[in-house]
């Protein structure tokens, strides 16, 4: 009982100062104009005039279609400018500077042998976000950007496009891929924490 209690201590420890060991000040997450990232993102993807992302836009937008049903919060299938706000807006609440993902990728349900990843900020927050990269080792990749405060470890949170360059095996060449890097994607309470992504 006396060494689970230390344990769980140490633990606790460790979480509360975040990716490294050395706690370090306060990390602002970026500030984001979310209703003119939103209303940037429905004019980089609406290509039908309706004033929403939606049907086959949708596959141009990786990141957003990737939350979609949880992004869509009036339940009509697509994402608008509000939404997208609402959801910037989410981040900033959660008061999140930086956090360290775990990423899995699997190919063909087979988890990805190598490559070099890129995390890219989709292009209507490519003025708030930075890139972040890593390599994948036994299926799973930690990226992380570069010049964060005090050198440390991590990443925004932010909607990314995902770069996959020497894979093994193989990938698609017209392959399109993101993620949402958020404690506010769903896929974090149904595995536990970590981010799956399926590479089709």
């Amino acid at each position: 009982m006396k060494h689970l209690v230390l344990g769980l201590m140490g633990m606790a420890i460790v979480l509360s100062m975040g990716c490294g060991l050395k706690k370090p000040n306060r990390v602002d997450a970026p500030t984001i104009d979310g209703s003119a990232a939103g209303a940037a993102a429905v004019k980089l993807y609406d290509k039908n005039g309706n004033g929403k992302i939606d049907g086959a836009e949708l596959k141009d937008a990786p990141a957003l279609n990737s939350v979609l049903k949880s992004l869509d919060t009036n339940g009509d299938g697509a994402i608008d400018a509000g939404e997208i706000a609402t959801r910037i807006q989410g981040w900033a609440d959660t008061k999140v500077g930086l956090t360290c993902p775990m990423i899995s990728f699997t190919f063909k349900g087979k988890p990805m042998k190598a490559g070099s990843v890129t995390l890219k900020p989709v292009p209507f927050l490519a003025e708030y976000l930075k890139e972040a990269k890593g390599d994948i080792i036994d299926g799973s990749c930690n990226p992380t950007s570069e010049g964060n405060q005090e050198n440390l470890p991590g990443m925004a949170l932010g909607f990314y496009d995902i770069i996959i360059e020497n894979a093994q095996p193989k990938l698609p060449a017209d392959g399109k891929w993101g993620v949402e890097i958020s404690d506010l994607n769903p896929m974090l309470q149904e595995t536990g924490g970590s981010y799956q992504i399926e590479l089709k």
